[in-house]
């Protein structure tokens, strides 16, 4: 499975990841905390189960989201 992040709207400092197919499956967030660390909080299979973190930046936390789902995870760019 592949996923895209997306910047959440109205909400500094969170992300959205969902799905690449199906479409509009959230998998979950990745959410920065008040002391600049990144953690990923998993809503749906296959995401459930990933280390929460903390991590020290969005490429280190999508990492960790494309090694347990078994594929990418990438930043959308409009």
């Amino acid at each position: 499975m592949d996923a895209l992040v997306f910047v959440s709207r109205g909400t500094v400092g969170r992300w959205d990841i969902y799905a690449r197919a199906p479409k509009d499956l959230l998998l979950g967030t990745i959410e920065e905390s008040d002391d600049q660390q990144l953690r990923v909080k998993a809503m749906a299979d296959p995401l459930l189960g990933v280390p929460e973190g903390p991590y020290p930046d969005l490429d280190a936390a999508m990492n960790a989201v494309a090694a347990r789902i078994g594929g990418t995870c990438e930043k959308w760019v409009p």
